[in-house]
């Protein structure tokens, strides 16, 4: 809650930090722009302080006012990318062939239509970049990386191609930031919760890495494993303690095999 005027020098810094986003908002709703959030740190550093200052304060009014982030004309800086039997077309007009070579998403505010070529089945979501550029996916497919947790505009891409009827798989670490990454693509995130089920692709499909999967791969049972941290083990309890787990069992019966086990596994031990 915000008051005017505060009554102590951080509830004033925090008052202004609002009234000088909410301006920088009514701007680029006026104007038809978009900036990004660190855009927005680097007009007023000294005011700002910190870039999680901004995060946060973004996030909050977006929440109040129960509209996507993109809405208030503020979009992620580019970080997921996309390769495959399409093409992104742009509010503009112009557009971006994605067959050729991999292609930074755009935040879904600037995309106009996505068109796809007739023999695109399936698209497939990989967590490591590294993976994804040494995938040959042909031409019935379509890959797409977060680099790590999924942003944004790398959400918004997947729910639209979800949307054409096409079918999405995730390959992801065997390791409890690996399921994580899938329940934030399926279930949302915490953090933009407001945006109830927009950000979210509900038929998510789950094909590797399994601890099935490294049968025959792994000929001694820890040879080529990692042990779990504690931070690991910590974010595996964290997500057993959460609601959407029971809509998952699959999930829920990994996360106790690697709290009892006390391993993990990386995408590329199936390469080795």
């Amino acid at each position: 809650t915000l008051t005017f005027p505060g009554s102590t020098s951080t509830q004033a810094w925090r008052f202004t930090i609002y009234l000088s986003l909410l301006s920088t908002i009514h701007h680029l709703l006026s104007t038809n722009q978009t900036a990004t959030k660190r855009d927005i740190f680097y007009q007023h550093v000294s005011l700002f302080r910190t870039q999680a200052v901004v995060d946060k304060a973004v996030e909050e009014l977006a929440a109040t006012f129960s509209v996507p982030r993109s809405a208030l004309g503020i979009v992620a800086a580019a970080k997921g990318m996309v390769k495959g039997g399409m093409r992104i077309v742009m509010a503009g007009g112009e557009s971006v062939e994605c067959s050729a070579t991999a292609t930074l998403i755009p935040p879904g505010i600037q995309v106009e239509r996505i068109e796809l070529r007739d023999e695109v089945e399936w698209v497939l979501l990989v967590e490591k970049e590294a993976t994804f550029q040494r995938l040959d996916i042909g031409k019935n497919g379509i890959a797409i990386t977060g680099k790590g947790y999924p942003d944004v505009a790398t959400r918004e891409l997947l729910v639209r191609l979800a949307a054409m009827g096409k079918r999405v798989f995730a390959l992801v670490d065997l390791d409890p930031h690996g399921i994580e990454i899938m329940a934030t693509v399926r279930f949302g995130s915490r953090a933009m919760a407001h945006e109830g089920v927009a950000l979210c692709v509900e038929e998510l499909t789950w094909i590797g890495v399994r601890y099935e999967d490294l049968v025959g791969v792994v000929e001694n049972s820890r040879e080529g494993l990692l042990g779990l941290t504690l931070r690991d083990r910590q974010k595996a309890m964290g997500m057993l303690a959460r609601t959407w787990i029971e809509e998952v069992p699959e999930w829920k019966v990994t996360l106790q095999r690697m709290l009892f086990c006390g391993v993990k596994a990386e995408i590329e031990i199936l390469g080795e």
